[in-house]
């Protein structure tokens, strides 16, 4: 149930933030297709991205396992070239989904909600995290 609960969250908050208007710009930057509207771009533009995505919060969650190409969080998100409000607006995308899978399994959200706030807190500390312009 976990893995697949962990699937669901990822791909609502796939689906949320292409979307999003403050944050949806760094998605296209990695989709792979722009299907009929290239600011809605279908969740099959991002076939190569979301299942490493999975992987990640799997482990994080759930604990670790094989990775076939392990990334560098911090140092992926370091080239997006994010603003302090664009991580705020990617936590309150991903607390709002979140909200609505509380019931299903309420100790995994609530340690996913730490996890979040934990990696809020090392992109903030990072001094060559945000885009200062």
């Amino acid at each position: 149930m976990s893995k697949e609960l962990i699937k669901q969250i990822v791909y609502q908050f796939y689906q949320k933030a292409t979307q999003d208007v403050f944050l949806g710009h760094h998605f296209r930057k990695i989709q792979t297709s722009q299907g009929d509207h290239p600011l809605k771009p279908p969740m099959e533009a991002f076939e190569d991205h979301l299942p490493r995505i999975e992987q990640f919060w799997r482990m994080q969650l759930l604990g670790p396992e094989k990775v076939e190409n392990p990334f560098d969080l911090l140092n992926i998100h370091r080239k997006m070239k994010l603003n302090r409000g664009e991580l705020d607006r990617w936590v309150l995308l991903f607390n709002q989904v979140l909200d609505e899978f509380q019931t299903q399994q309420p100790e995994l959200i609530s340690t996913w909600r730490s996890k979040i706030d934990l990696f809020k807190e090392k992109f903030v500390k990072d001094p060559r995290m945000f885009n200062h312009k």
